[in-house]
């Protein structure tokens, strides 16, 4: 138990590397910033952060799709994604 601390670059290199295999390995030409559906309704790109901490990790992953989405035209993210981050983020940040 306890608290612990990525070093920046370190993440950066993790979640820039799960972009990369979404796109190649999956087929997911959007990676993190993916919007498909399964048949069922679900997202097939999910975020999960259980242990936030000190929001590393969820900053840099809405960094990216963030990024994805600018460069792509689009201006905002949706609603469904702010809902899901913003309890963790609000605990990271306090």
């Amino acid at each position: 138990m306890g608290a612990y601390y990525t070093p920046l670059p370190v993440v950066q290199f993790i979640v820039r590397s799960v972009d990369y295999l979404l796109k190649k390995e999956f087929g997911l030409e959007a990676g993190l910033s993916d919007t498909s559906k399964l048949t069922n309704g679900i997202h097939r790109v999910q975020i999960l952060d259980p242990a936030v901490g000190t929001g590393t990790f969820i900053s840099a992953v809405i960094n990216i799709i963030y990024s994805s989405l600018l460069k792509n035209g689009k201006k905002a993210v949706g609603q469904h994604m702010f809902i899901m981050i913003c309890f963790p983020v609000f605990m990271a940040l306090n």
